[in-house]
């Protein structure tokens, strides 16, 4: 039991250091993912949620390393993040850029 906890506390790990990686490839900075505000949790979580359970995590790491080359398709929180860094006024994130 230990060496599965031990296993899924790097695999956390990893999914949450890509999430931030990729929010910042978005011009996000990744302090929005530790907004309290009620819409923000909810949206959070669901990335989080997304980020964890992905099955691409290495053509993930392999991308924001530059290693591939193409859109980032493959990741199931690609719209979501690039709503949140829409410049437009009526966006609650807008100001939350890097």
């Amino acid at each position: 039991m230990g060496i599965y906890l031990l296993y899924r506390r790097s695999e956390l790990a990893g999914a949450a250091r890509r999430m931030g990686k990729m929010m910042l490839r978005f011009g996000l900075s990744p302090a929005i993912a530790n907004r309290h505000d009620p819409a923000t949790k909810a949206v959070m979580n669901t990335v989080r949620n997304q980020c964890r359970t992905c099955r691409s995590e290495g053509h993930c790491e392999q991308w924001l390393c530059d290693e591939v080359k193409g859109g980032n398709d493959f990741c199931p929180n690609a719209t979501t993040f690039a709503l949140l860094s829409a410049p437009d006024a009526s966006n609650p994130y807008s100001g939350q850029h890097i």
